[in-house]
């Protein structure tokens, strides 16, 4: 993909990996379904692997930090490149009929984040401080997609465990406020 998604053509794309182009055509119905499928596998692997992670982990404090831990199974293209990972993204953005399978993308994600918030809250016996479960997925979302962006901007400016602490932090305060409320 070094011309990037936009400027890869079919034939560029069969070559790189390669394929004939009957090959990508008896699994794609066009180069939109083959970015759309790399997308939905990138979510179904990673979905799973924090199931994995989530399942290992004896507290909430061990499953964020093993978030970004050299246990996790990073696999497939797009979980190797940050910029593969939003170009693909961006692709699928520019064409509107792409947004649903992209809304459903980012639903899954918060589902599965709202999950993890809900039973920490659960087992604290509270609730978010100022804001529904959802929102508080929202908002680990936005911060996993600003760190992502900021790495494209200024490379070497995102240290692995970045995130993880700053989950572990929001889970601290959040604790805090619970107590506090008490």
């Amino acid at each position: 993909m070094r011309l990037g998604i936009a400027g890869a053509s079919v034939e560029d794309i069969c070559t790189e990996a390669g394929l004939t182009r009957g090959a990508l055509y008896s699994n794609f119905a066009n180069k939109d379904e083959l970015i759309l499928a790399m997308i939905d596998d990138h979510v179904d692997r990673n979905l799973a692997e924090m199931e994995r992670l989530a399942a290992a982990a004896t507290t909430s404090i061990e499953y964020l930090e093993s978030i970004e831990s050299d246990s996790r199974r990073r696999e497939g293209p797009l979980s190797a490149s940050p910029v593969l990972h939003m170009e693909f993204l961006l692709y699928a953005m520019r064409n509107p009929a792409n947004r649903p399978r992209l809304a459903e993308r980012q639903r899954r994600w918060r589902e599965h984040i709202a999950k993890i918030v809900q039973s920490e809250f659960d087992r604290m016996d509270s609730v978010p401080p100022g804001f529904t479960v959802d929102e508080a997925a929202e908002l680990i979302l936005a911060i996993d997609d600003g760190y992502l962006l900021h790495e494209l901007v200024e490379p070497g400016s995102y240290s692995t465990g970045t995130f993880s602490r700053t989950l572990v932090a929001l889970q601290k305060l959040w604790q805090a406020a619970a107590e506090g409320r008490q």
